[in-house]
C-alpha cells in the first residue's frame, strides 16, 4: 500500500478540492446521485469515513464542545459533523418526495476506536467491554437504525443480534429482486425489523 498519495478520484478521473470537508463531498455526490435519478429505483452505499481519524470536526461544534473533557470532546464534534452531513442526504430524500418509498439503513462498521490517532478514545460502548479492533463486544455490537415509513414501525426498539451480511438479502427481498446463485451468509431480517418489539 502506497502511504501519502492523493485519493480523491471522480469517475476515475484525480480531482482536488483543497478545503472542503471530505464529509461534505460524500453528502453532495450522494444529493447529486439522487436528484439526477428521479423516479428511477436505485440502491446507493455511502460510506463516510467519520467518526474515524483524523479527527476534523466542524470548528462550530469544536466550540459547542468545548465544556468536554478530551478525548470525549473532539469525538462528540466529530460525530456531531457527521450527523449534520448525513442530514443533508436526508433533507435531499424528502425534497424528492422519496420518504415514504426509500429505506434507509445506517450502521457502523465496529467499536468506537481508542487507538492514539483517535485521542484514545471518546466513544463509549455502553454496558460491553473492549473496542475496535477486538473481540470484545464493545468491539463487535453496533447500533443500527433502519427507516421505512409505512413498512418498518417507528422507534420501536428491539435486542436481537443480526449482523451487517444480513442487510443484502433483507434489502433484496423487501425490493422483490432475486438473490444470487452461490450461498451468502446473511439471513433475511425483515420480520425482525417489522416487528413493533
Amino acid at each position: 500500500m502506497a502511504f501519502n498519495r492523493h485519493d480523491l478520484y471522480h469517475n476515475g478521473k484525480e480531482i482536488w478540492e483543497t478545503g472542503t470537508h471530505s464529509g461534505d463531498i460524500i453528502a453532495r455526490e450522494a444529493c447529486r446521485f439522487m436528484a439526477e435519478a428521479p423516479g428511477e429505483p436505485f440502491f446507493m452505499y455511502v460510506a463516510f469515513g467519520s467518526p474515524h481519524y483524523p479527527l476534523q470536526p466542524y470548528d462550530k461544534y469544536r466550540k459547542h464542545y468545548a465544556h468536554l473533557e478530551e478525548p470525549r470532546r473532539a469525538y462528540a464534534a466529530l460525530v456531531s459533523t457527521l450527523d449534520e452531513q448525513i442530514g443533508r442526504i436526508l433533507d435531499k430524500v424528502d425534497a424528492l418526495g422519496l420518504r415514504e418509498k426509500t429505506l434507509i439503513i445506517f450502521q457502523a462498521d465496529h467499536g468506537h476506536s481508542t487507538e492514539a490517532r483517535a485521542n484514545y478514545g471518546g466513544g463509549n460502548a455502553g454496558p460491553y467491554r473492549g473496542a475496535k479492533a477486538g473481540l470484545f463486544d464493545g468491539g463487535l455490537r453496533v447500533p443500527a437504525i433502519a427507516s421505512l415509513p409505512g413498512r418498518l414501525p417507528r422507534g420501536a426498539v428491539r435486542g436481537q443480534f443480526c449482523t451487517g451480511c444480513d442487510w443484502m438479502p433483507t434489502i433484496a427481498g423487501l425490493c422483490g429482486a432475486p438473490l444470487p446463485k452461490y450461498k451468502i451468509d446473511g439471513k433475511d431480517i425483515a420480520t425482525v425489523i417489522a416487528s413493533s418489539s
